[in-house]
This record gives structure tokens, C-alpha cells and sequence, in this order.
């Protein structure tokens, strides 16, 4: 297992099989490489995926 970090979407989809979006320190979505599929014109699945979570983050939790 090798842990690998980088905000270049073109990078992990060229060396990872699976991807683990983080946001605010927190796991909020896990791709493995069949969800992002193969090249393609415009921004690929996996960035797509990235855009819409930093765009849309999900609701951080009130600590209690």
C-alpha cells in the first residue's frame, strides 16, 4: 500500500486505483478506478467528482 497526496486529478488518475477525497479532514467520497473510467474531452469523472465536492461540500457536523 502506498498512500499518495496531490490536488492534480490528471496525476491520480494516471497512478491510483483508487482515490479517497478528503474535506475538512474527513473521508467524503472513495473511487476506485472503474468510477472515473479512461481519458476523455473536458474534466475527467474523477475531477468532475473533486469540482463538484469543493464547489458543494457536504455539512460539517456542529462538535458537541
Amino acid at each position: 500500500t502506498l498512500v499518495y497526496t496531490t490536488h492534480y486529478m490528471e496525476e491520480a488518475e494516471r497512478l491510483c486505483d483508487r482515490v479517497v477525497v478528503l474535506h475538512l479532514g474527513r473521508v467524503v467520497r472513495t473511487l476506485a478506478r472503474a468510477a472515473w473510467g479512461g481519458p476523455e474531452h473536458g474534466p475527467s469523472p474523477l475531477e468532475r467528482e473533486f469540482l463538484s465536492i469543493i464547489q458543494n461540500p457536504p455539512a460539517r457536523e456542529d462538535p458537541a
